[in-house]
Order: structure tokens, then sequence, then C-alpha cells
């Protein structure tokens, strides 16, 4: 390549990387608390999430270098992975109002229960079957 051929892709760069970074950054829901969002965490303040289903139990900690599976096996967590389902999580919102009786819809005793604690608060996401 001739030095004009690479000043004119090294301007491109420059001109299309904002552009880039912005369409992904607004493609994200934006952070809102309210009454219909029961869930009102940072998403970096998040220390531990814990899924149960039945007996069987995934624990994730974060770490210095992002997320660990510790439990059933001790691994690297994915971490796009793992905020991505923090962000579905805290996005959840309400809408309408539930069942009088919790029982008759099968609420009352949740297939998988997700816990997510931060150094202020813990949070729970309880699925009914």
């Amino acid at each position: 390549m001739n030095g004009r051929t690479t000043l004119l892709l090294a301007l491109t760069a420059l001109v299309i990387t904002p552009i880039a970074y912005r369409s992904v950054s607004d493609a994200r829901p934006q952070y809102v608390v309210s009454a219909a969002q029961p869930f009102s965490f940072a998403i970096a303040a998040v220390e531990t999430v814990e899924i149960e289903r039945g007996d069987d139990r995934i624990s994730i900690e974060k770490t210095a270098y992002g997320w660990d599976i510790t439990a059933p096996v001790v691994d690297r967590g994915r971490y796009a992975a793992i905020e991505d389902l923090l962000h579905l999580i805290r996005d959840l919102e309400i809408r309408g109002e539930g069942p009088d009786d919790p029982q008759y819809t099968g609420l009352d005793d949740p297939s998988i229960i997700v816990k997510i604690s931060t150094p202020s608060r813990g949070y729970r996401l309880e699925l009914g079957s």
C-alpha cells in the first residue's frame, strides 16, 4: 500500500469508529427505576449470581478478571452472556396484576430461583412452573 491509501483508511476509521460506538451503546435499554421495575441494581456492583433449579445450582462470582463459575464446576464465565443476563433481569418490568392465588397458577413453588447480590442488597427472582 502506498501512503495515500493508508492515510485514507486511517481517516475512514476515525470517522466510522465514533458512529459505530454510539450505535452499539444506544442499543441497550436505558436504566430507569420505578415501581414497574422492581430490580434497581447497577450491573457493575453485582458481586454474585446464583441460579437454582431443584437440587441443581450454578454459582457465579465477579473477580478482578471478570466472571468465574464456582459451582457446579470451576471455570471462567463468558463475560458477555453473564452481563446480558444481568441486563435482562435488571430491566424486567411489571405489567398488570398477578393472580390472587399463586397456587392456582403454580407460582407458589418456584421451579427456578435467581439470586443476585450487591454490596448493599440482595435481589431474588422466583419463576414458577
